[in-house]
């Protein structure tokens, strides 16, 4: 039976930030192998903000008794929420193991010092340490070798969760960051919650629209971030530091993420648990913005607590986890406002997948066909909210904002193309670290420039109160909104040091026919190891029978068509000549 208590909630500005605060949640889109780009972006955000706070407090030292106008653009900025699915759910874990430390932003010239690169446990992560040739290893078939998870070997992707949630180094404290910080990570829960819906009809007593929930999402509290934590984020789950990977709440995050970057088909599955309590959840009543509902599963009498589950790839189900990110800063039934005067909140979204993909069939080329093109069609529907982006986009709208890759005018190296990680559906970061590190570099260049030129709201806004005229018209943060006219200051000001250009990076083209000689080689290894143990426990008729078709030309023809259409598409991104 359902469980529905109806609760008024809170008027619109109980929830609003003090006075000269602007509150920000990330939402950090799903990308495969683009996670690097995304981590760039979090790597120079966090650059830009460490350097703000920085020189405000070293002008409040310097001027804190003769009591002098502060010489820094003055307003606090608050990041309450991380919201990411599938790639963007692991580079927010990393973050996150990585805020409460010091650590090394990699620009171009640092990324060619590997000594001072692998010291940015994000682009070490998302850069150095993941291979396709890791990926085409069978160690998980040695370690379990009655079962196939996955078609590519995940036993990597633990190791380099491990080395982020080991992360540590110098001791700071981010004034920029809300205690505890909230993170929440979308999940494809294959198992699922059911639901009844209480309805009246003439199926008598207790009937109802039955449901099955399978879109979810798990939520962490991660504190120790400042002297004082305050209450926020209810009902995640503890994280407290120092954080390592043999912390059960710091395992459980990993976890949690890998699950929200289980790939399906292509990486392995992961098995959760949680109190089932958990799944009772309030949800805004359409039409009455005023009031919440608070519903419950209807869970079998005989279901264990805590409640185990299945989980793939969360942007199979949430991509975009806007709304995620929106509920945490406005709460349930709020809104961000989203006039420009107004405006004292905003999510920003970072997806590096947001140009269109080529279009599916239009005429039956039968049932392979019609299944893959099936396949496709799902995945980017998943990825496709065009009322998010369209409020992203609006120049209106200053309570959404967008990060997403550009090159710029040029892009004729390139093929028209932005980031390189869009070869193969997103897989194709992985063949190369040169188009890893292209895209964490321009995430950094773009994050660079989003800052400098679109973040930014009215003059008008009470947010800037605090400065003094003549950061008020200085050509470095004064400028006009070039479709409405209307003049705008940053709300993350960037210091004189992060105001040169980042530097636009050489487009990838050199992947070469020895390496994909190569790769071919690893692909052909990895799909006999997999074959072998999918077959292992069938009959010996059927194992020999299967064997003669494999070796008798299936395999070749399978990996020779994978070649194929890994050349096809290096070839028209211009990464292979």
């Amino acid at each position: 039976m359902r469980e529905a208590i109806l609760e008024p909630c809170p008027p619109d500005n109980t929830n609003d930030p003090a006075p000269g605060t602007f509150e920000i949640g990330l939402a950090l889109a799903g990308a495969i192998s683009a996670g690097a780009y995304t981590a760039g972006v979090i790597d120079f955000l966090i650059e830009a903000l460490d350097a703000w706070e920085k020189a405000k407090e070293e002008e409040y030292k310097k001027h804190a008794e003769d009591g002098k106008t502060y010489s820094v653009p003055y307003h606090q900025v608050k990041l309450k929420v991380i919201a990411g699915a599938s790639a963007g759910s692991i580079v927010a874990a990393i973050a996150a193991a990585a805020l409460r430390y010091d650590f090394k932003h990699v620009d171009a010239s640092e990324a060619q010092n590997h000594a001072n690169s692998d010291q940015n446990p994000m682009y070490r992560a998302w850069v150095t340490e993941i291979d396709i040739a890791k990926l085409l290893k069978s160690r998980d078939l040695e370690q379990d070798p009655e079962k196939v998870h996955s078609l590519l070997d995940s036993t990597c992707l633990n190791e380099i969760a491990d080395n982020a949630m080991n992360y540590q180094g110098l001791p700071i404290q981010r004034p920029y960051l809300s205690d505890p910080l909230c993170l929440i990570y979308t999940l494809n829960n294959l198992r699922g919650v059911p639901y009844l819906i209480d309805m009246i009809g003439n199926s008598g007593a207790g009937a109802g629209y039955a449901m099955t929930a399978h879109a979810d999402h798990m939520r962490f509290a991660l504190t120790g971030l400042q002297k004082v934590s305050t209450p926020i984020c209810a009902g995640g789950v503890a994280l407290t530091y120092p954080n390592s990977s043999g912390l059960q709440p710091w395992k459980n995050m990993a976890e949690t993420a890998l699950a929200s970057g289980a790939f399906p088909l292509f990486l392995k599955p992961r098995e959760l648990d949680r109190p089932c309590s958990d799944y009772k959840r309030s949800m805004a009543i359409p039409g009455c913005p005023s009031t919440t509902q608070l519903i419950s599963p209807t869970w079998p009498p005989t279901e264990p607590d805590p409640y185990r589950y299945l989980c793939v790839d969360g942007g199979s189900m949430n991509n975009e986890p806007i709304e995620l990110a929106r509920i945490e800063l406005a709460g349930m039934a709020g809104r961000n406002p989203r006039d420009g005067k107004k405006a004292h909140r905003a999510v920003v979204l970072i997806d590096p997948f947001v140009a269109p993909d080529e279009l599916g069939p239009a005429s039956d080329r039968g049932l392979l066909n019609t299944a893959s093109s099936m396949f496709k069609a799902w995945i980017a529907q998943c990825r496709c909210k065009l009322s998010d982006l369209a409020l992203a986009q609006d120049e209106s709208i200053y309570s959404r904002f967008l990060i997403s890759p550009s090159r710029g005018s040029s892009r004729g190296a390139s093929n028209d193309y932005d980031i390189a990680s869009s070869l193969l559906s997103g897989f194709g970061g992985f063949l190369d670290e040169r188009f890893r590190q292209h895209d964490y570099l321009l995430g950094r260049r773009n994050c660079q420039n989003f800052l400098r030129e679109h973040f930014k709201l009215p003059a008008e806004n009470p947010l800037f109160n605090g400065w003094n005229e003549k950061f008020k018209n200085d050509p470095r943060y004064l400028s006009n909104n070039w479709k409405t006219g209307v003049a705008e200051l940053p709300i993350i000001p960037l210091m004189d040091q992060l105001q040169g250009d980042q530097g636009l990076p050489a487009w990838p083209r050199f992947y070469t026919r020895q390496q994909l000689d190569e790769l071919q080689a690893q692909i052909g290894q990895r799909a006999d190891a997999v074959f072998a143990a999918t077959i292992r426990n069938l009959f010996f008729l059927k194992r020999w029978a299967l064997k003669l078709v494999w070796n008798c030309g299936c395999k070749s023809f399978l990996i020779n068509k994978a070649k194929l259409a890994i050349e096809t598409d290096l070839q028209k991104k211009g990464l292979m000549s």
